[in-house]
């Protein structure tokens, strides 16, 4: 999410060069935006959009639920819809389930 460093990646390889946000982070601020009751099943709804396989329905499930969430929680709709396709990256890529695991969040580069 950091604006500089996608800056600095396009910058160095090019704007059509795949960037991959971390969906731990990126899930943790949707949490934020949402009241006690709906973190959980929020929770749940990206985890399982971020496991499909089909890039295609992953964001059609994700652009129902911020639909969904407007009404009672706007900010969460619109972090969701914020970098969506930098959430969905590895999905697209087509990469195997385990290596998607690894590459969808910044963990791996914190450490």
């Amino acid at each position: 999410g950091a604006k500089a460093l996608t800056k600095a990646i396009r910058r160095t390889f090019g704007r059509d060069t795949p960037i991959q946000r971390c969906q731990i982070h990126k899930a943790r601020n949707i949490a934020e935006r949402l009241p006690k009751a709906l973190q959980a099943p929020v929770r749940r709804a990206l985890r399982q959009a971020w496991e499909l396989d089909d890039a295609v329905r992953a964001e059609r499930l994700l652009r129902n639920l911020a639909r969904t969430l407007e009404p009672r929680a706007p900010g969460a709709a619109a972090s969701i819809l914020e970098g969506l396709d930098e959430i969905l990256t590895v999905v697209r890529l087509r990469l195997p389930r385990e290596l998607r695991r690894s590459l969808a969040c910044t963990n791996i580069v914190e450490n």
